[in-house]
């Protein structure tokens, strides 16, 4: 059977299709609409033995699938290595159509992972939750910066959080002043609305799956958190150990080695921010509720003098923990965090 090799290069509306054949010859070369179609049409004749490569684009998703329905194998290429292994002084979606079927056809293709089609939609749902949240959260440091505007600077943030008409009255007598902190406090609850119907679809839907009952059993890690953290990993085999998952989850430093000196720096913006997040959220839950995460925690501020230091330490432990949980399938065990 004939093999042919596929790079595709997607923009938001067009893609640049590249199809070479065994011997590296050019079969197909061409600028198309992002038309499921169109594209089907086009890479047909190519099947069976049709190999395809997309880079992580944003809206790779839907290209990535039409291709494995039509029976190709799909490749996903991670957009920061192929830029690294392909470097070229020329760019464009031709040229990069060009490399990336070059790369397939000889095996070079530096592969990120293809999530799951059926657990895109949850995972999406959880990511708007967090996404809401943060909104939320911006809407109150707003109304912060208008009160301490009027020299309010003795509100705590649970206060701010429970601000409401009657409470504006008091704070900020100007007409004017009081209607643009009402607007933000009937945003805020209009979030409120939004993400209590989220939450509520989230816990009724996943509460009893076997994984995030496991997560639940770290300390920190509650009702929210185990969902995202399940759904934002994928599959956990797909990490050969702890320390590439905490580096995933961008809780390992970066090293440099250069002539016998290494440097550790901050870390990388390579990996999943969402996992960053939710760990670091974790963290200061447990060290906030669980006695023993909190004298592991004072332990560390004793030696390291930095509280975001000490923070960060916690993180990767409990992510280094949700990593031995899931792979093992047993519940969390106190040696996880100080072993």
């Amino acid at each position: 059977m004939s093999r042919f090799y596929a790079g595709i290069d997607l923009s938001a509306r067009t893609s640049w299709i590249c199809v070479l054949d065994e011997s590296g010859k050019k079969l197909l070369n061409r600028k198309v609409r992002n038309d499921r179609q169109q594209i089907y049409k086009l890479l047909e004749r190519f099947q069976p033995g049709l190999s395809a490569v997309v880079e992580t684009t944003f809206n790779w998703y839907w290209l990535v699938d039409l291709l494995e329905d039509m029976g190709a194998e799909v490749k996903l290429a991670h957009a920061l290595y192929v830029k690294a292994i392909a470097y070229a002084k020329v760019k464009t979606d031709q040229v990069d159509a060009y490399t990336l079927a070059r790369l397939l056809r000889a095996g070079y293709i530096p592969e990120a992972f293809i999530y799951p089609r059926a657990a895109r939609p949850t995972r999406g749902l959880l990511r708007r939750r967090h996404r809401l949240v943060r909104l939320r959260a911006s809407l109150y440091r707003e109304l912060k910066l208008q009160l301490m505007a009027q020299n309010i600077t003795d509100i705590s943030r649970n206060a701010i959080k429970k601000l409401d008409g009657r409470n504006l009255r008091r704070l900020l007598p100007d007409v004017q002043e009081r209607q643009a902190g009402l607007a933000l406090v009937h945003m805020v609850d209009a979030f409120d609305k939004e993400i209590e119907i989220l939450e509520q679809e989230i816990h009724a839907r996943m509460r009893r799956q076997k994984p995030i009952v496991l997560l639940k059993t770290i300390p920190g890690i509650g009702r929210i958190l185990a969902p995202m953290i399940y759904y934002e990993i994928g599959r956990i085999d797909r990490f050969s150990s702890d320390k590439t998952f905490a580096s995933y989850c961008r809780l390992a430093p970066t090293i440099s080695q250069s002539g016998g000196v290494t440097r550790k720096g901050r870390n990388s913006k390579q990996g999943n921010r969402y996992l960053k997040w939710a760990f670091s959220e974790a963290a200061q839950m447990a060290i906030q509720r669980h006695d023993a995460v909190r004298e592991y925690y004072e332990r560390l501020l004793e030696k390291k003098k930095k509280r975001i230091l000490a923070k960060s330490i916690v993180a990767h432990k409990l992510a280094v923990a949700a990593f031995h949980v899931l792979s093992r399938q047993e519940p969390y065990r106190p040696q996880l965090l100080t072993g």
